[in-house]
């Protein structure tokens, strides 16, 4: 990873001291550096709350390079045809701050922007001296806020995409030093999979939810469909009854003219149901097409008449002299009327049907 930085106005990295006790402190900052990256480890594995992780991620970036402030940001998707930089964790920024940088666009006069505007690593190692800050409001929040110097990593996932950035600042000039910078790499290929992982945790959990309304609405359809095909059973049942029992022609072409209707009507729910993508939808498709109305309230007289019979109630039908046409599902709207038909006979009330134009 690359860095660029405003070097002019600072002086370079000191050089380490040999003697035993700079060694021995060295030493003991690699450690105490090591155990942190441990400790986060093992939180990465059982800590399932992302906040709680990112915060964990921004105090580690602070510890690790001696830093007052960090900051986490994720790539958001695009907002008025621009992406976007959320601050989604820090530590130590003013409320006021916090509010100032909770969303960054790529040409913002930050550390941020500049490294996304890169494509790099961006150090500052102080922004009073860096060119691109004079005169702009990110550097009136620097100031209000107690920072000087700060560093901008871009965080990749495995196929080179960037998806956030890791940030921390000074409240003075400040260089990380090379050594700062390869711990600092670990830890955010640490945030890397954190994001990762919280992203496709995310998708997975809106599928699951998806899945579970298709289901429902999978439920709901079948439930409906398993009622109406119940329908055309009772008056299907009863013709049959009828044949066997008398021999006049005229009853056998009047329930052979029922059957066909019904058995038309039990053939198109069957369909229905045969529909997969429908049943995933959960919707029922109208099919319309020229219908006369008197052949769908036939249908629907044939699917009400046994529940009509069965409560003794009288059905007084009257018809039209000639055929009236509408533009309809012929089967829907014989349900309709046949709902309307069999309510009448649960709520013991003498039905009456007539087409319209008598």
């Amino acid at each position: 990873m690359t860095t660029r930085d405003a070097d002019p106005l600072m002086n370079p990295a000191p050089s380490v001291s040999t003697d035993p006790e700079t060694l021995i402190a060295l030493l003991n900052e690699d450690l105490s550096a090591s155990r942190s990256l441990h400790e986060l480890s093992l939180h990465l594995l059982v800590e399932h709350q992302p906040a709680a992780l990112y915060s964990r991620i921004v105090e580690a970036a602070r510890q690790l390079l001696s830093s007052d402030f960090a900051s986490l940001q994720m790539l958001s998707g695009e907002e008025n045809g621009r992406e976007r930089l959320d601050l989604i964790a820090h530590c130590g920024f003013t409320p006021a701050a916090a509010e100032h940088w909770r969303v960054v666009r790529i040409d913002s006069t930050t550390s941020c922007g500049a490294a996304w505007a890169r494509g790099e690593r961006v150090i500052v190692p102080d922004a009073e001296a860096w060119p691109e800050f004079a005169g702009t409001a990110d550097l009136d929040v620097f100031r209000e806020t107690g920072i000087r110097g700060m560093q901008t990593t871009p965080l990749r996932a495995r196929d080179g995409t960037l998806i956030g950035m890791l940030s921390t600042h000074w409240a003075v000039p400040y260089r990380p030093s090379a050594q700062q910078l390869q711990l600092f790499d670990i830890l955010a290929n640490q945030a890397t999979s954190l994001i990762e992982r919280t992203k496709a945790e995310t998708l997975l959990r809106e599928r699951e939810a998806k899945l579970a309304h298709v289901d429902r609405m999978k439920d709901h359809f079948l439930a409906t469909l398993a009622h109406e095909l119940r329908n055309p059973l009772a008056p299907i049942r009863n013709g049959l009854q009828i044949l066997r029992a008398s021999p006049d022609p005229a009853d056998g072409k009047r329930v052979l003219d029922m059957l066909d209707r019904q058995l038309g009507h039990l053939v198109r729910l069957v369909d229905d149901l045969m529909e997969v993508a429908r049943i995933n939808s959960g919707a029922i498709v109208l099919r319309r097409r020229r219908v006369d109305i008197h052949t769908v309230l036939e249908t629907a007289l044939d699917l009400s008449r046994p529940a009509i019979e069965n409560a003794r109630h009288t059905l007084a039908v009257s018809k039209a002299a000639a055929p009236l046409y509408l533009h309809g599902d012929d089967v829907r709207l014989a349900q309709v009327f046949a709902n309307l038909l069999n309510n009448s006979a649960k709520s013991n009330q003498s039905a009456s049907i007539s087409s319209p134009l008598r």
